[in-house]
């Protein structure tokens, strides 16, 4: 991979995508950038798992590829070259930075371990940026800040027609905002629960923009979750899902977040889990399926899910 760029279109699109990393992430993985060069464009990509950015430029490449490297050594990087050219360009393990007499090495994150981002969604419209921070910060005030209780941390997101209603409540007040949109088709509807730390952090970026954003709402990822579970519970199989799990939790041996709490994960057949067995206040169900592997598989492949892996040992 290699290719030319300039700097003030580096430093644009890398702090865009940086917005999305996380300090503490589920996985080494989540600390990257993906670049991707390809044709005359490269695409830069983030995401904690909650949130995912994407950020398109033109370039000068040379030579197409995709890398994955740590997002924040990026980020200082992008914000210390000089005005100049800056020529990316990946050298065995390591990315080689160079713009003018300025010259930075990056290391190589590896690729394989990150997750698949999901496609964007079609837009639904557009709507002013501006407009649109305004409503979620008047709303999202109103939402909870107690995880224990995850569907008030939410903001409700209804589409209908050129209408969007927004509202939030912690049981105590609720907010409630009107606005319109430019949409796409007519008679278009919609309805998602955003968490709204996320959705309010995403308005204020956009607000930057002086131009109307696209606007979307996309509930496939959580209904093809719900159609893998429901189809493995038909099947006889025990799950524990998400619900078990206190959200925000950690795991113990490397103190970052859980993809359990994080909604990424469900454990099958829970009762022969060496973890667990055993454990004070730790019961299931005993499995009516035994569990086999491709079927469970082919199942997951279905949906667009991945196999997380087998349980190691027992503590």
């Amino acid at each position: 991979m290699k290719f030319t760029i300039e700097q003030s279109k580096l430093v644009d699109v890398v702090n865009w995508v940086s917005r999305s990393l996380s300090t503490r992430p589920i996985q080494t993985a989540l600390l990257g950038i993906v670049i991707d060069a390809e044709g005359n464009k490269v695409v830069l990509s983030g995401s904690d798992l909650e949130t995912a950015s994407r950020a398109t430029t033109d370039a000068d490449v040379a030579t197409a590829g995709k890398v994955l490297v740590p997002g924040k050594l990026l980020a200082d990087i992008s914000r210390s070259l000089p005005n100049k050219p800056v020529t990316i360009q990946l050298d065995g393990t390591r990315v080689l930075v160079n713009a003018g007499s300025a010259k930075f090495t990056l290391p190589v994150l590896p690729i394989n371990e990150y997750p698949n981002l999901p496609e964007m969604p079609e837009a639904l419209g557009t709507i002013d940026a501006d407009l649109f921070n305004q409503a979620v910060a008047q709303v999202s005030t109103a939402a909870g800040k107690d995880d224990s209780l995850p569907s008030l941390t939410g903001v409700h997101v209804e589409v209908n027609g050129e209408n969007i209603t927004m509202a939030a409540t912690d049981r105590y007040r609720l907010a409630v905002r009107e606005l319109t949109f430019n949409p796409a088709r007519p008679n278009t509807e919609a309805v998602a629960l955003v968490r709204a730390r996320t959705l309010h952090d995403a308005a204020k970026t956009l607000a930057t923009s002086k131009n109307r954003v696209p606007f979307t709402v996309d509930a496939r990822y959580a209904q093809n979750f719900k159609g893998f579970v429901d189809e493995l519970e038909s099947l006889g199989y025990e799950i524990k899902t998400m619900s078990s799990h206190r959200p925000g939790s950690v795991v113990a041996s490397t103190g970052r977040p859980s993809y359990h709490s994080a909604g990424m994960a469900i454990d099958i057949n829970p009762d022969k889990n060496p973890h667990i067995q055993g454990e004070a206040g730790k019961s299931f169900d005993q499995s009516k399926t035994e569990f086999r592997r491709e079927q469970v598989s082919a199942l997951a492949a279905k949906y667009g899910l991945g196999w997380g892996g087998d349980w190691q040992s027992s503590k």
